[in-house]
């Protein structure tokens, strides 16, 4: 889901509403601060993927 370009809060409510997977959000945000730590939260990896 990181790899999706879904932000902490995104993946938390995909975990909680698809897959019924309870998680602590603050280590998911760590988790996905630690996997990519250039990307600012909440963005898209990739620019190309947007449609004008």
């Amino acid at each position: 889901m990181v790899d999706e370009g879904l932000g902490p809060k995104q993946i938390w409510l995909r975990l909680m509403d698809d897959y019924e997977v309870s998680v602590s959000y603050s280590l998911l945000r760590y988790f996905v601060r630690w996997h990519c730590p250039r990307r600012s939260p909440g963005s898209p990896q990739s620019k190309l993927n947007r449609t004008a």
